[in-house]
Parts: structure tokens; sequence; C-alpha cells
């Protein structure tokens, strides 16, 4: 069976279309490509397509902490990400802030973590002259606590 694989980079005007899609590749392995950002077409027998993934959907979702050298690199990958636990922000307990207040030195009050987590998904302080971010990833998406 083959697959069209294309990327889409959701636009700022969505009058117009929702997304700039553009063609990747036809692939009877999608597999890397299964993750936010990409929509996968099925190749029919008819020479059509069947959608399969809406480049919307998310394959994973877990929290992380991300490490970066300073809040000036944030535009980049973190340095580094450690998982917490699967799921998104519904997931987090106010023992699971407590711990990772702890261990990483947040200075805000757990309360404080709490409401950034529930309102908008992550909490970011600067530490140590390190930017460090408790909050969502999906996919290859990292919250930047702010």
């Amino acid at each position: 069976m083959k697959y069209l694989v294309m990327q889409c980079v959701e636009l700022g005007d969505q009058w117009e279309c929702d997304a700039d899609r553009r063609p990747v590749c036809l692939t009877e392995d999608y597999s890397k490509y299964d993750k936010q950002g990409y929509e996968i077409y099925k190749l029919n027998k008819d020479n059509t397509f069947t959608l399969v993934r809406n480049y919307e959907d998310v394959t994973k979702e877990e929290m992380v902490v991300a490490i970066w050298k300073n809040i000036n690199h944030c535009e980049s990958k973190p340095n580094k990400y450690i998982t917490i636990c699967g799921g998104d922000r519904n997931y987090v307990t106010s023992s699971i802030i407590e711990k990772v207040k702890k261990t990483y030195h947040f200075v805000d009050s757990v309360e404080d973590i709490e409401s950034d987590i529930s309102c908008s998904g992550s909490h970011g302080e600067e530490i140590n002259g390190k930017w460090i971010v408790f909050g969502e990833k999906f996919d290859d998406y990292i919250s930047k606590g702010f």
C-alpha cells in the first residue's frame, strides 16, 4: 500500500485555508511522519486518496522538563528534556509539581506553577542562568514556558 505524505504548516490567517500543504513523498512506510504537522493519505486502487492522518492530530503527549542554555536560545530545540509523565496538563497533580519544583529548584509556589500549567500548559523560570520549563510536549513540539 502506498501513502502520500504532506507537510502542513499552519497559517496565521485562516480565512483562505488552514495550512500550507507541501508534498513530501509517496511511501509504503509513513511511520517517521506519523506526528503532528503531517497529513497522510492512502492511495486507493482507483487512484484516489483517503485521509489517514490529519496534521493537527498528536501521536504522543507527555509532560517534560526542558532545559535551554538561557532564555535567548528558546527559538531552538532545548539542550535537553526529561520526561516526567505521559499525557498532557490534565495528568499533572500537585505531588508531581512538588517533586519537579524540588528537583529543578523552581522558586514559584506549587499553586502558581499549577495555575500556569492549567492555563497555558507550561511554567518556565530562569534558574542559574538556564531557562527551565515544566510543560507539555506534543510529538516534536515542546512548550517554551511563556
